[in-house]
Protein backbone atom coordinates (compact mmCIF):
# COMPACT_ATOMS: atom_id res chain seq x y z
CA UNK A 1 0.00 0.00 0.00
CA UNK A 2 1.23 3.56 -1.07
CA UNK A 3 1.02 6.12 1.28
CA UNK A 4 1.13 9.77 1.06
CA UNK A 5 4.09 9.53 3.26
CA UNK A 6 5.83 7.08 1.11
CA UNK A 7 4.94 10.09 -1.94
CA UNK A 8 6.79 12.30 0.34
CA UNK A 9 10.21 10.25 0.98
CA UNK A 10 10.48 9.51 -2.52
CA UNK A 11 9.93 13.22 -3.58
CA UNK A 12 12.04 14.86 -1.03
CA UNK A 13 14.16 12.19 0.02
CA UNK A 14 17.63 14.34 -1.08
CA UNK A 15 16.56 17.38 0.18
CA UNK A 16 14.16 18.70 2.48
CA UNK A 17 13.92 22.43 1.65
CA UNK A 18 11.09 21.73 -0.49
CA UNK A 19 8.87 20.65 2.76
CA UNK A 20 7.28 24.13 2.97
CA UNK A 21 5.82 22.99 -0.37
CA UNK A 22 3.49 21.10 1.92
CA UNK A 23 2.69 23.45 4.46
CA UNK A 24 -1.37 23.69 3.50
CA UNK A 25 -1.59 19.89 2.55
CA UNK A 26 -4.76 18.73 3.99
CA UNK A 27 -4.78 15.23 4.08
CA UNK A 28 -2.67 13.24 6.69
CA UNK A 29 1.11 12.80 6.41
CA UNK A 30 2.83 9.47 7.29
CA UNK A 31 6.20 10.08 6.63
CA UNK A 32 9.11 7.15 7.05
CA UNK A 33 12.50 7.60 6.08
CA UNK A 34 13.71 3.90 8.53
CA UNK A 35 16.53 2.28 6.83
CA UNK A 36 17.66 4.67 4.31
CA UNK A 37 21.30 5.34 5.76
CA UNK A 38 20.55 9.03 5.56
CA UNK A 39 23.13 11.30 6.57
CA UNK A 40 23.34 15.41 7.50
CA UNK A 41 20.96 17.35 9.99
CA UNK A 42 17.34 17.14 10.32
CA UNK A 43 16.25 20.46 9.00
CA UNK A 44 13.71 22.92 10.31
CA UNK A 45 11.93 22.96 7.39
CA UNK A 46 10.28 19.65 9.03
CA UNK A 47 8.11 21.78 10.99
CA UNK A 48 5.68 22.75 7.83
CA UNK A 49 4.58 19.19 7.86
CA UNK A 50 1.91 20.43 10.05
CA UNK A 51 -0.55 17.28 9.54
CA UNK A 52 1.70 14.72 10.03
CA UNK A 53 0.95 12.01 12.04
CA UNK A 54 3.51 9.23 12.11
CA UNK A 55 7.30 10.25 11.44
CA UNK A 56 10.22 7.49 11.38
CA UNK A 57 13.85 7.51 11.25
CA UNK A 58 15.43 4.74 12.40
CA UNK A 59 18.19 3.57 10.91
CA UNK A 60 20.13 6.39 9.42
CA UNK A 61 23.39 8.40 9.65
CA UNK A 62 22.26 11.74 10.87
CA UNK A 63 24.19 14.20 13.08
CA UNK A 64 22.68 17.22 15.26
CA UNK A 65 19.88 17.17 17.31
CA UNK A 66 15.99 16.97 16.83
CA UNK A 67 14.77 20.07 15.40
CA UNK A 68 12.57 22.33 17.91
CA UNK A 69 10.08 23.50 14.89
CA UNK A 70 8.44 20.02 15.52
CA UNK A 71 6.36 21.91 18.14
CA UNK A 72 4.07 22.44 15.15
CA UNK A 73 3.24 18.61 14.85
CA UNK A 74 0.07 19.22 16.64
CA UNK A 75 -1.69 15.80 14.49
CA UNK A 76 1.41 13.68 15.49
CA UNK A 77 0.64 10.45 17.33
CA UNK A 78 3.59 8.32 17.06
CA UNK A 79 7.26 9.25 16.37
CA UNK A 80 9.59 6.39 15.88
CA UNK A 81 13.87 7.66 16.07
CA UNK A 82 16.14 4.67 17.31
CA UNK A 83 19.50 4.44 15.99
CA UNK A 84 19.28 7.34 13.84
CA UNK A 85 22.50 9.43 14.49
CA UNK A 86 20.69 11.41 16.38
CA UNK A 87 22.49 13.32 19.84
CA UNK A 88 20.76 14.77 22.30
CA UNK A 89 19.44 16.47 24.85
CA UNK A 90 15.63 15.68 23.76
CA UNK A 91 13.72 18.96 23.42
CA UNK A 92 11.28 19.94 25.42
CA UNK A 93 9.39 20.68 23.12
CA UNK A 94 7.89 17.32 22.46
CA UNK A 95 5.72 18.20 25.41
CA UNK A 96 3.51 20.13 23.15
CA UNK A 97 2.56 17.19 21.08
CA UNK A 98 -0.61 16.32 23.38
CA UNK A 99 -2.17 13.64 20.57
CA UNK A 100 0.94 11.71 20.98
CA UNK A 101 0.56 7.92 21.55
CA UNK A 102 3.57 6.68 20.85
CA UNK A 103 6.96 7.98 21.59
CA UNK A 104 10.37 5.43 20.60
CA UNK A 105 13.17 7.31 20.94
CA UNK A 106 16.97 5.53 21.65
CA UNK A 107 20.04 5.40 21.09
CA UNK A 108 20.85 9.59 21.26
CA UNK A 109 24.92 10.36 21.15
CA UNK A 110 25.93 13.30 22.37
CA UNK A 111 25.23 15.38 25.87
CA UNK A 112 22.60 14.25 28.27
CA UNK A 113 19.50 16.35 29.13
CA UNK A 114 16.47 15.93 31.75
CA UNK A 115 13.64 13.69 31.23
CA UNK A 116 11.07 16.26 28.61
CA UNK A 117 8.22 17.85 30.27
CA UNK A 118 5.53 15.27 29.26
CA UNK A 119 2.51 15.62 31.69
CA UNK A 120 0.44 16.80 29.10
CA UNK A 121 0.19 13.68 27.33
CA UNK A 122 -2.27 11.98 28.21
CA UNK A 123 -3.02 9.61 25.83
CA UNK A 124 0.48 8.21 25.82
CA UNK A 125 0.74 4.24 25.35
CA UNK A 126 4.26 3.64 24.68
CA UNK A 127 7.06 5.87 26.18
CA UNK A 128 10.59 4.42 25.20
CA UNK A 129 13.43 6.81 25.59
CA UNK A 130 16.33 4.26 25.92
CA UNK A 131 19.76 5.45 25.92
CA UNK A 132 19.01 8.73 25.66
CA UNK A 133 21.47 9.67 27.98
CA UNK A 134 18.95 10.85 30.37
CA UNK A 135 20.49 12.30 33.55
CA UNK A 136 17.67 13.47 36.04
CA UNK A 137 15.34 11.22 38.65
CA UNK A 138 11.89 10.24 37.52
CA UNK A 139 9.04 12.74 36.82
CA UNK A 140 6.15 12.68 38.43
CA UNK A 141 3.61 12.88 35.64
CA UNK A 142 4.38 9.43 34.91
CA UNK A 143 1.76 8.13 37.66
CA UNK A 144 -1.18 10.30 35.60
CA UNK A 145 -0.29 8.33 32.12
CA UNK A 146 -3.32 6.39 32.90
CA UNK A 147 -3.13 4.79 29.13
CA UNK A 148 0.48 3.67 29.28
CA UNK A 149 1.00 -0.15 28.43
CA UNK A 150 4.93 -0.11 28.27
CA UNK A 151 7.60 2.36 29.91
CA UNK A 152 11.00 1.27 28.59
CA UNK A 153 13.76 3.81 30.37
CA UNK A 154 16.89 1.64 30.07
CA UNK A 155 20.37 2.01 29.66
CA UNK A 156 20.15 5.87 31.16
CA UNK A 157 21.38 8.00 33.82
CA UNK A 158 18.22 8.26 36.01
CA UNK A 159 18.83 8.10 39.79
CA UNK A 160 17.10 8.81 42.70
CA UNK A 161 14.45 6.42 44.39
CA UNK A 162 11.57 4.93 43.02
CA UNK A 163 8.50 7.28 44.47
CA UNK A 164 6.40 4.84 46.68
CA UNK A 165 3.28 6.78 45.04
CA UNK A 166 4.01 5.49 41.65
CA UNK A 167 1.70 2.58 42.67
CA UNK A 168 -0.75 3.61 39.75
CA UNK A 169 1.64 2.33 37.29
CA UNK A 170 1.22 -1.37 38.64
CA UNK A 171 -1.45 -1.24 35.66
CA UNK A 172 1.48 -0.96 33.19
CA UNK A 173 2.03 -3.87 31.19
CA UNK A 174 5.64 -3.57 30.98
CA UNK A 175 8.29 -1.48 32.54
CA UNK A 176 12.17 -1.21 32.16
CA UNK A 177 14.28 0.63 34.32
CA UNK A 178 17.21 -1.49 33.59
CA UNK A 179 20.78 0.01 33.62
CA UNK A 180 19.78 3.10 35.91
CA UNK A 181 21.14 4.16 38.78
CA UNK A 182 17.98 4.28 40.70
CA UNK A 183 18.78 3.61 44.43
CA UNK A 184 16.78 3.20 48.18
CA UNK A 185 14.26 0.68 48.61
CA UNK A 186 12.22 -1.00 45.98
CA UNK A 187 8.01 0.19 46.58
CA UNK A 188 5.92 -2.62 47.98
CA UNK A 189 3.39 -2.52 44.81
CA UNK A 190 6.38 -3.65 42.64
CA UNK A 191 7.79 -6.68 44.93
CA UNK A 192 3.84 -7.80 45.07
CA UNK A 193 3.01 -7.23 41.01
CA UNK A 194 6.46 -7.20 39.50
CA UNK A 195 6.24 -9.92 37.25
CA UNK A 196 7.19 -7.98 34.23
CA UNK A 197 9.43 -5.66 35.72
CA UNK A 198 13.21 -5.20 35.21
CA UNK A 199 15.52 -3.39 38.26
CA UNK A 200 18.76 -5.07 37.21
CA UNK A 201 22.37 -3.17 37.26
CA UNK A 202 21.09 -0.48 39.55
CA UNK A 203 22.09 0.40 43.23
CA UNK A 204 19.17 -0.51 45.33
CA UNK A 205 20.13 -1.07 49.34
CA UNK A 206 20.58 -4.06 51.00
CA UNK A 207 20.52 -6.55 48.23
CA UNK A 208 22.86 -9.27 48.95
CA UNK A 209 21.57 -9.21 52.83
CA UNK A 210 17.47 -9.99 51.76
CA UNK A 211 18.64 -11.80 48.93
CA UNK A 212 18.51 -9.08 46.17
CA UNK A 213 14.84 -8.30 48.00
CA UNK A 214 13.76 -11.47 45.86
CA UNK A 215 10.58 -12.27 47.68
CA UNK A 216 7.13 -12.40 46.60
CA UNK A 217 6.80 -12.52 42.65
CA UNK A 218 9.53 -10.34 41.44
CA UNK A 219 12.63 -12.58 39.70
CA UNK A 220 16.26 -12.30 41.72
CA UNK A 221 17.99 -10.97 38.84
CA UNK A 222 15.91 -7.49 38.19
CA UNK A 223 16.72 -5.95 41.66
CA UNK A 224 20.76 -6.82 41.75
CA UNK A 225 23.85 -4.37 39.92
CA UNK A 226 26.46 -6.85 38.17
CA UNK A 227 28.50 -8.03 40.75
CA UNK A 228 25.79 -8.42 43.77
CA UNK A 229 23.82 -10.50 40.80
CA UNK A 230 26.99 -12.79 40.26
CA UNK A 231 27.34 -13.24 43.92
CA UNK A 232 23.58 -14.08 44.61
CA UNK A 233 23.29 -16.21 41.46
CA UNK A 234 26.03 -18.15 42.62
CA UNK A 235 24.92 -18.47 46.20
CA UNK A 236 21.05 -19.02 45.17
CA UNK A 237 21.73 -21.47 42.65
CA UNK A 238 24.49 -23.45 43.49
CA UNK A 239 26.98 -24.04 45.85
CA UNK A 240 30.77 -22.88 46.05
CA UNK A 241 32.49 -24.49 43.35
CA UNK A 242 33.97 -27.07 44.17
CA UNK A 243 34.46 -28.42 40.69
CA UNK A 244 35.70 -26.38 37.83
CA UNK A 245 34.79 -26.53 34.45
CA UNK A 246 37.02 -25.76 31.16
CA UNK A 247 34.44 -25.60 28.37
CA UNK A 248 30.50 -24.91 27.71
CA UNK A 249 28.60 -25.21 25.02
CA UNK A 250 24.81 -23.98 24.56
CA UNK A 251 22.38 -24.67 21.62
CA UNK A 252 20.66 -21.50 22.26
CA UNK A 253 16.78 -21.89 21.38
CA UNK A 254 17.10 -26.04 21.02
CA UNK A 255 17.06 -29.29 22.50
CA UNK A 256 20.70 -30.75 23.68
CA UNK A 257 22.73 -32.34 20.28
CA UNK A 258 25.85 -33.68 20.08
CA UNK A 259 27.76 -32.66 17.36
CA UNK A 260 31.35 -34.28 16.10
CA UNK A 261 31.38 -35.71 19.57
CA UNK A 262 30.98 -31.96 21.70
CA UNK A 263 27.32 -32.01 23.67
CA UNK A 264 25.95 -28.97 23.53
CA UNK A 265 23.39 -28.03 26.44
CA UNK A 266 19.82 -27.70 25.62
CA UNK A 267 17.79 -24.21 25.94
CA UNK A 268 14.09 -24.40 25.13
CA UNK A 269 12.68 -22.40 27.81
CA UNK A 270 10.45 -20.27 25.14
CA UNK A 271 11.35 -16.99 27.67
CA UNK A 272 9.39 -13.15 28.18
CA UNK A 273 9.84 -9.97 28.15
CA UNK A 274 11.76 -9.87 31.10
CA UNK A 275 13.43 -12.90 32.75
CA UNK A 276 16.34 -14.67 34.57
CA UNK A 277 16.23 -18.56 33.83
CA UNK A 278 19.50 -20.50 35.24
CA UNK A 279 20.38 -23.94 33.56
CA UNK A 280 20.66 -27.31 35.77
CA UNK A 281 24.61 -26.57 35.80
CA UNK A 282 26.80 -23.77 35.05
CA UNK A 283 25.25 -20.95 33.25
CA UNK A 284 22.15 -19.43 32.69
CA UNK A 285 20.51 -16.47 30.60
CA UNK A 286 18.88 -12.92 30.79
CA UNK A 287 16.09 -11.12 28.35
CA UNK A 288 15.32 -7.40 28.26
CA UNK A 289 12.52 -5.95 25.83
CA UNK A 290 9.23 -6.96 24.34
CA UNK A 291 8.59 -7.44 20.83
CA UNK A 292 6.01 -5.39 19.29
CA UNK A 293 3.68 -4.81 16.69
CA UNK A 294 1.92 -2.47 16.23
CA UNK A 295 -0.89 -4.03 18.83
CA UNK A 296 1.74 -4.57 21.03
CA UNK A 297 1.10 -8.47 20.58
CA UNK A 298 4.62 -10.28 22.37
CA UNK A 299 5.70 -13.58 20.81
CA UNK A 300 8.48 -15.76 21.89
CA UNK A 301 11.53 -15.67 22.29
CA UNK A 302 12.71 -18.82 20.20
CA UNK A 303 12.70 -19.05 16.48
CA UNK A 304 12.93 -22.30 14.24
CA UNK A 305 13.77 -23.41 10.63
CA UNK A 306 14.47 -26.68 9.30
CA UNK A 307 15.49 -24.99 5.67
CA UNK A 308 19.32 -24.94 5.80
CA UNK A 309 21.76 -24.37 2.69
CA UNK A 310 24.34 -26.98 4.69
CA UNK A 311 24.69 -30.75 5.68
CA UNK A 312 23.98 -32.57 8.56
CA UNK A 313 24.99 -32.75 11.34
CA UNK A 314 26.06 -28.75 11.70
CA UNK A 315 22.19 -28.02 10.58
CA UNK A 316 20.91 -29.20 13.74
CA UNK A 317 22.51 -26.80 15.74
CA UNK A 318 21.79 -24.12 13.32
CA UNK A 319 17.96 -24.86 12.92
CA UNK A 320 17.25 -23.40 16.06
CA UNK A 321 18.18 -19.85 17.63
CA UNK A 322 17.21 -17.51 21.05
CA UNK A 323 16.03 -14.13 20.06
CA UNK A 324 15.52 -10.78 21.75
CA UNK A 325 14.22 -7.10 21.41
CA UNK A 326 16.73 -5.47 22.98
CA UNK A 327 19.15 -7.20 25.51
CA UNK A 328 19.50 -11.03 25.44
CA UNK A 329 23.06 -11.88 28.11
CA UNK A 330 24.24 -15.11 28.71
CA UNK A 331 26.03 -15.68 32.01
CA UNK A 332 28.95 -18.46 32.59
CA UNK A 333 29.96 -19.80 36.30
CA UNK A 334 32.92 -21.68 37.68
CA UNK A 335 34.77 -21.61 34.76
CA UNK A 336 38.92 -22.13 35.71
CA UNK A 337 40.93 -18.98 35.59
CA UNK A 338 42.42 -18.78 32.13
CA UNK A 339 42.57 -17.59 28.51
CA UNK A 340 39.45 -18.84 26.58
CA UNK A 341 38.22 -18.50 22.58
CA UNK A 342 34.56 -17.62 22.38
CA UNK A 343 32.82 -19.02 19.63
CA UNK A 344 29.54 -17.44 18.54
CA UNK A 345 27.26 -19.63 15.98
CA UNK A 346 24.67 -17.44 13.96
CA UNK A 347 22.55 -18.06 10.99
CA UNK A 348 19.93 -15.87 9.49
CA UNK A 349 16.81 -18.27 9.67
CA UNK A 350 13.85 -15.51 10.15
CA UNK A 351 14.60 -12.80 8.10
CA UNK A 352 14.39 -15.70 4.84
CA UNK A 353 12.30 -12.95 2.62
CA UNK A 354 13.98 -10.15 3.14
CA UNK A 355 13.65 -9.79 -0.75
CA UNK A 356 10.43 -9.31 -0.34
CA UNK A 357 10.97 -6.51 2.04
CA UNK A 358 12.75 -4.01 -0.58
CA UNK A 359 16.24 -5.39 1.38
CA UNK A 360 14.83 -3.94 4.71
CA UNK A 361 15.11 -7.31 6.46
CA UNK A 362 18.27 -6.78 8.18
CA UNK A 363 19.35 -7.70 11.66
CA UNK A 364 21.91 -5.62 13.24
CA UNK A 365 23.20 -5.25 16.60
CA UNK A 366 26.29 -4.91 19.37
CA UNK A 367 28.30 -7.62 20.97
CA UNK A 368 29.70 -7.18 24.28
CA UNK A 369 32.16 -9.80 26.05
CA UNK A 370 32.42 -8.90 30.27
CA UNK A 371 31.15 -5.90 29.59
CA UNK A 372 32.92 -4.30 26.85
CA UNK A 373 32.26 -3.45 23.05
CA UNK A 374 33.94 -6.03 20.97
CA UNK A 375 32.17 -6.23 17.26
CA UNK A 376 29.60 -3.12 16.43
CA UNK A 377 26.66 -3.15 14.00
CA UNK A 378 27.07 -7.12 13.10
CA UNK A 379 25.10 -8.20 10.13
CA UNK A 380 24.50 -12.03 10.27
CA UNK A 381 23.49 -11.98 6.45
CA UNK A 382 26.86 -9.94 5.56
CA UNK A 383 29.12 -11.98 7.83
CA UNK A 384 27.44 -15.62 6.56
CA UNK A 385 27.39 -14.55 3.18
CA UNK A 386 23.66 -15.03 2.92
CA UNK A 387 20.05 -16.30 4.46
CA UNK A 388 20.31 -20.00 5.73
CA UNK A 389 23.96 -20.31 6.56
CA UNK A 390 26.38 -20.54 9.18
CA UNK A 391 28.70 -17.89 10.29
CA UNK A 392 31.12 -18.32 13.82
CA UNK A 393 32.47 -14.82 15.47
CA UNK A 394 35.43 -16.11 17.22
CA UNK A 395 36.47 -13.86 20.61
CA UNK A 396 39.10 -14.12 22.65
CA UNK A 397 38.88 -13.30 26.50
CA UNK A 398 40.77 -13.89 29.61
CA UNK A 399 38.54 -15.36 32.55
CA UNK A 400 40.05 -14.07 35.78
CA UNK A 401 36.80 -14.37 37.87
CA UNK A 402 36.08 -17.58 37.29
CA UNK A 403 32.49 -16.32 35.12
CA UNK A 404 31.94 -15.23 31.88
CA UNK A 405 29.13 -12.50 30.99
CA UNK A 406 27.92 -12.76 26.92
CA UNK A 407 25.80 -9.77 25.94
CA UNK A 408 23.87 -8.96 22.74
CA UNK A 409 22.30 -5.93 22.48
CA UNK A 410 20.04 -3.88 20.10
CA UNK A 411 21.08 -0.44 19.22
CA UNK A 412 18.25 0.45 16.61
CA UNK A 413 20.31 -0.77 13.63
CA UNK A 414 18.43 -2.98 11.13
CA UNK A 415 15.08 -3.41 10.70
CA UNK A 416 12.40 -2.18 13.45
CA UNK A 417 8.86 -3.91 12.08
CA UNK A 418 8.84 -6.39 9.48
CA UNK A 419 5.40 -7.40 7.22
CA UNK A 420 5.47 -10.88 7.75
CA UNK A 421 7.38 -11.85 11.28
CA UNK A 422 7.64 -9.80 14.21
CA UNK A 423 10.94 -10.74 15.42
CA UNK A 424 12.78 -9.39 12.73
CA UNK A 425 14.82 -7.12 14.52
CA UNK A 426 17.25 -7.46 17.62
CA UNK A 427 19.77 -9.93 18.77
CA UNK A 428 19.59 -13.47 16.93
CA UNK A 429 22.01 -16.18 18.44
CA UNK A 430 22.26 -20.14 17.79
CA UNK A 431 24.87 -21.38 19.66
CA UNK A 432 27.60 -20.42 21.95
CA UNK A 433 31.15 -22.52 22.59
CA UNK A 434 33.21 -21.81 25.08
CA UNK A 435 37.01 -23.25 24.92
CA UNK A 436 40.67 -22.91 26.43
CA UNK A 437 42.26 -20.55 24.27
CA UNK A 438 46.23 -19.97 22.95
CA UNK A 439 47.96 -20.25 25.97
CA UNK A 440 45.42 -21.28 28.06
CA UNK A 441 47.63 -22.64 31.51
CA UNK A 442 48.99 -22.15 33.96
CA UNK A 443 45.53 -21.36 35.62
CA UNK A 444 45.04 -19.20 38.54
CA UNK A 445 44.22 -21.04 41.84
CA UNK A 446 40.50 -19.99 43.44
CA UNK A 447 41.98 -18.43 46.72
CA UNK A 448 40.64 -20.97 49.17
CA UNK A 449 43.24 -22.99 47.12
CA UNK A 450 45.94 -20.90 47.97
CA UNK A 451 44.98 -20.55 51.86
CA UNK A 452 45.28 -24.12 52.08
CA UNK A 453 48.57 -24.74 50.38
CA UNK A 454 49.84 -21.58 52.31
CA UNK A 455 48.89 -23.12 56.16
CA UNK A 456 50.36 -26.83 54.62
CA UNK A 457 53.56 -24.78 53.57
CA UNK A 458 53.78 -23.20 57.11
CA UNK A 459 53.14 -26.09 59.13
CA UNK A 460 55.55 -28.31 56.97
Amino acid sequence: MISLGTILVAKYLEGFTKLKELYHFSLSCIMNLEANHLSGRLPSTLGYLVNLEIFVINDNNFEGQIPSSIKNWLNVTSIRVQGSGLSGPLPSEIGLLTKLTKLIISDLNGASSPFPPLANLYNMEYLILRSCNIMDVLPSYLDVMGNLTILDLNFNKISGQIPSYFYSLARVENIFLNGNLLNGSVPEWMLETGNNIDLSYNKFEALLSNGCQSRLTIPIFKLCNRQEFVSFWFLQYHKPCSNYSYSLHINCGGKEVTISGTTFEGDVDPGEPSVFLSSKTNWGFSNTGLFLYDTGVSVDYIELNHSLNFPTPYSELYESARVSPISLTYYAYCLGNGNYRISLHFSEIVLTNDTKLGGHGRRVFNIYIQGKLVVKDFNIVDAAGGILKPVIKRIPVAVTSNTVEIRFYWAGKGTFLTIENNTGYGPLISAISIEPGDGFGPLALPSFYIRLLLECSLKA
